[in-house]
């Protein structure tokens, strides 16, 4: 049984996020890419690997925008990103994840149509699945649920509400494994990822001695880091691209 993560695995949603931690941090309500100070979204694509979760994002965003006039180019180590964020001590962790989606629903109600436009689908992969039957998709992601029907159903994949399970209420990934695992009761499980943390969470988490419920893959076309495929083999993970994955299937 596939799993799949939602944002930089079925959808590029990059300008979308960095615009919303914009407007999470600095606490606006820009609703246009164009909207956004000049190089602050090339600053962040270069550093979204550091991006997998909304506290991190908003990070990022707040660093983005400070950095983005006179340092366009730069790319921050992690342990840079991780000295800087420990000193954002306004972001807490905790709190920011229930902010941010509160940002994101009212950006995706109050300006639907430029939202949707600051999201598309990776292809083949996502032509795929609508091939093969929406009602068979299983997404596992930290983006609320809301948000991921609504852009399924947008572009074609209509996935049923049961089948999302959702970071909604700070809920984590490894929770809704266990909601999932519940549910389905599988032997066997393909979770496709494009950050390494999530997938060595869900490895310690779940995968011990000999039960290895889950077979952890890392998508090369999302917003990971290339630096961390080696570390993704010698775990015993796969690192795949679209055509691969789609040729288990």
């Amino acid at each position: 049984m596939f799993l799949y993560d939602f944002d930089g695995v079925l959808i590029s949603s990059v300008k979308e996020a960095s615009l919303s931690g914009l407007n999470a941090v600095n606490k606006t309500s820009l609703r246009s890419f164009d909207q956004m100070p000049a190089g602050y979204f090339d600053l962040f694509f270069n550093n979204v690997f550091h991006f997998f979760n909304p506290y991190t994002l908003c990070v990022l965003a707040r660093w983005s925008n400070e950095n983005c006039g006179t340092n366009q180019d730069k790319i921050l180590t992690r342990e840079e990103f991780a000295t800087y964020a420990a000193k954002q001590t306004d972001i807490d962790p905790k709190t920011i994840v229930e902010y941010f989606y509160s940002i994101r629903v009212a950006f995706m109600e109050s300006a639907s149509e430029e939202w949707l436009k600051l999201n598309e689908p990776f292809n083949p992969l996502w032509n795929t699945l609508i091939e093969y039957g929406s009602e068979n998709v299983v997404i596992l992601t930290a983006k609320n649920q809301k948000a991921v029907l609504k852009l399924c159903h947008h572009y074609g994949l209509n996935v049923s509400e049961q089948n999302v399970y959702a970071g909604d209420n700070n809920v984590s990934k490894i929770e809704n494994f266990k909601r999932i695992n519940e549910r389905f009761k599988k032997e066997k499980y393909t979770f496709i990822d494009d950050h390494l943390k999530n997938l060595k969470d869900l490895n310690t988490a779940f995968n011990k001695g000999d039960e290895k419920p889950i077979d952890l893959v890392l998508c090369d076309w999302g917003y990971g880091s290339i630096d961390d495929y080696p570390h993704a083999l010698e775990l015993g993970f796969e690192v795949l691209g679209q055509r691969e994955l789609i040729a288990k299937f």
